[in-house]
């Protein structure tokens, strides 16, 4: 793995996103990719697939949290600002919410705004799942991209 030398994270930053989310962010920012002229190894493919599987795990994290959140099964209310859509469309769900548009990238990629766009981008069958546990095997399925 490449690391540009003299690169540091900022502390208040590593605090405010989570340590996790700034190594990942920094580290796919300075992997090497075919078309930089750098050969993978199988040690870089490994690690490709290491960040894959933990996005993917994200990912369905996320939504499995979103799912008992909605369906009230958690002591968490949706906030205020979360609305049903003033019309559905036939590429929508029943349980599809308005997207929460941002000024920040900061607060894009907080749990709401980001998870909301995941969770109306579901397929049909898998949103009205009503129970958490067929709902995460549903989402453990689906090929997220």
């Amino acid at each position: 793995m490449l690391v540009r030398s003299g690169s540091r994270l900022a502390p208040r930053r590593a605090r405010k996103v989570g340590l996790w989310s700034v190594v990942m962010s920094v580290v796919k920012k300075y992997m090497p990719t075919p078309q930089s002229g750098y050969e993978l190894t199988k040690l870089d493919m490994k690690w490709y697939g290491a960040v894959w599987f933990v996005n993917i795990m994200r990912t369905d994290s996320r939504l499995a949290m979103f799912h008992k959140i909605y369906h009230h099964q958690v002591a968490i209310v949706l906030p205020q600002y979360l609305l049903q859509p003033t019309r559905l469309t036939r590429h929508m769900h029943p349980f599809s919410l308005r997207q929460i548009h941002t000024g920040t990238n900061f607060f894009k990629f907080s749990f709401f705004p980001h998870t909301v766009v995941l969770w109306n981008s579901l397929p049909h069958n898998i949103a009205v799942l009503p129970d958490a546990d067929s709902f995460k095997r549903a989402v453990g399925q689906l090929a997220h991209s």
